[in-house]
């Protein structure tokens, strides 16, 4: 039966760099259920990562595509991040 395996250190290079070639290996820069940080109209609003896919991410219910994320202002880890973006920093 195939499932979904975690990549770790015991994964052949051969078969990594054939993931890679293939687009099946991504980088997540959030985790399920973290709280994470949106700037909307200048001011950041803390929401709840609730789904990621390939070219979206669900907060708080709503779906965003990276490019609207990054049309608004970015999405960050934390407030700290956020509130950097917003004033410039």
């Amino acid at each position: 039966m195939l499932k979904t395996q975690v990549l770790n250190k015991n994964v052949a290079l051969d078969y990594l760099n054939y993931y890679i070639d293939m687009e099946r290996v991504y980088l997540v820069p959030l985790s399920l259920n973290q709280e994470a940080y949106i700037v909307v109209h200048g001011k950041p609003s803390k929401v709840v990562v609730t789904d990621i896919a390939i070219h979206s991410i669900q907060l708080s219910g709503a779906w965003y595509t990276w490019a609207q994320l990054e049309e608004m202002g970015g999405v960050f880890s934390s407030a700290f991040d956020a509130l950097k973006s917003v004033s410039g920093g």
